[in-house]
């Protein structure tokens, strides 16, 4: 039969009582009659010493003042002078004896006990049991105390009697003590098992709530703190089995659109070569026309290649950034102008703004600068017809902050996260590109230890990155 451990702690517990009472009471039963007759007759001793310390105070006997000594007794007194003679006398109404006292007559019994004794005896004259003292002074007088055994059996009878209903008494409460302790100790227990069975199926919502100092306590908060990690700790591990499942889709997806990207411009220069060998330009024109478009492919395939390289070095570690001082306005300036001269006739304008003209940063020119030109780019791709860009630098006491804006419309909010995801494009983007421009603008940012965010502003989108000064 299997016990839970509640019943355990309370037949450990009752178990226990038993065996404290029970030890208590034969310990009692055995040890008090002899306890109880030593401490009968040490009184008896010491009454013995008042008894005499009256009498050699005295010249003659002290009636009066034995008399006051006795009336605080319980015990037979009998007082004998030099000759035997019975000078004093105090009954008891033990053993048959009446209750009187005074002076008595009659001569001393010689019973063969000597005249200084401490004990348990019998006496001739008196039935049973008898607790004795017998001391004779040193002025010849024999003083007597005697008490029957009857009276100190009866009294040893009746604090047995008292000592079982204590311990019958002490049995019951015990076992509602027990109780109590057990339901007290074994609560806790069971709401912690019922915890650590939740966690291994993976439940960590519960938790224990007694407020207690105890071990329990201290072991209810370690497991709630154990729940709390592991709880935490899968649902990382979720989340990045999610981002892994994703990405993994992605990079699928991605090959199968590299393939697709390689086959459109591939596929473009070999139909214009062809024609080219077969002569079907017919003037030079038109064979310029040709050559343009097959440069215009080749190039598309080589910023496919530098992209697709500089993304696995940034986000490997491989490449070593390489920070000089930069004069922020200067190289601000050459980027737009350089961003201008690649928008040629397209209606776009852009405008370049700076606060501080005489800013300085430690930073990786050339990563830097690719940053923003993504950026631009993106901005270009996204303004259409008659569109706006503004590029804008300003600075605070620890950071370097660079925002470009462009009009446009709004960004979808479940898709301003994946912005920065290699191989993302927008659901409604139409134009020809890998999706890789912003995810190089996220590592460059990564490695200066900086910050990028993109929020929709009215009428157009804006684009922030932050490098620390």
């Amino acid at each position: 039969m299997r016990l839970r451990i509640r019943e355990r702690m309370l037949l450990m517990i009752v178990g226990l009582f038993l065996l404290v009472f029970s030890i208590g009471y034969l310990y009692g039963s055995q040890a008090f009659p002899v306890y109880y007759q030593e401490v009968e007759l040490q009184r008896l001793a010491e009454l013995m010493v008042e008894f005499e310390r009256v009498e050699l105070a005295s010249q003659e006997a002290p009636l009066a003042e034995w008399e006051a000594l006795a009336l605080q007794s319980d015990a037979l007194v009998q007082i004998f002078n030099e000759n035997g003679e019975l000078i004093y006398w105090k009954g008891t109404s033990g053993q048959g004896m009446q209750g009187m006292r005074g002076q008595g007559h009659g001569k001393w019994d010689q019973d063969g006990i000597g005249n200084e004794y401490n004990g348990i005896t019998t006496l001739n004259n008196q039935p049973g049991e008898w607790l004795v003292n017998r001391h004779q002074t040193d002025e010849g007088s024999t003083i007597l105390l005697q008490r029957p055994m009857g009276e100190v059996e009866a009294a040893v009878s009746a604090f047995l009697i008292f000592l079982k209903r204590i311990f019958l008494m002490g049995l019951v409460l015990g076992i509602g003590a027990a109780w109590f302790a057990a339901r007290n100790l074994s609560r806790p227990i069971a709401r912690l098992n019922s915890q650590a069975k939740a966690m291994a199926k993976l439940d960590f919502r519960e938790r224990f709530s007694e407020e207690r100092s105890d071990e329990i306590g201290e072991l209810g908060g370690s497991i709630n703190e154990l729940s709390q990690q592991l709880a935490d700790t899968i649902e990382r591990l979720q989340s990045e089995l999610a981002k892994e499942k994703n990405l993994e889709a992605m990079r699928k997806g991605f090959v199968a659109k590299v393939s697709h990207e390689l086959q459109t411009p591939l596929a473009v220069i070999q139909g214009y070569v062809e024609g080219l060998e077969d002569g079907l330009p017919t003037d030079e024109a038109e064979r310029r026309e040709y050559y343009q478009v097959i440069e215009e492919e080749i190039q598309f395939l080589s910023r496919m290649a530098r992209d697709l390289t500089d993304l696995s070095q940034l986000e490997s570690g491989a490449f070593q950034m390489k920070k000089e001082k930069i004069e922020v306005k200067p190289w601000m300036d050459g980027i737009a102008d350089r961003f201008r001269r690649m928008a040629g006739s397209e209606e776009i304008e852009i405008h370049s703004e700076m606060e501080d003209t005489t800013l300085i940063l430690w930073a990786d020119r050339q990563r830097l600068s690719q940053a923003v030109f993504n950026l631009l780019n993106n901005a270009k791709r996204h303004t259409g017809e008659n569109g706006l860009i503004r590029f804008t630098i300003s600075s605070d006491p620890s950071h370097l902050t660079v925002q470009v804006w462009n009009r446009g419309e709004a960004i979808d909010p479940e898709e301003i996260a994946e912005l920065w995801k290699g191989f993302y494009r927008g659901r409604k983007e139409e134009s020809r590109g890998m999706g890789l421009g912003l995810a190089i603008v996220d590592q460059i940012v990564k490695a200066h230890h900086g910050e990028r965010g993109v929020e929709n502003r009215e009428e157009g989108v804006l684009f922030t990155l932050k490098f620390p000064r």
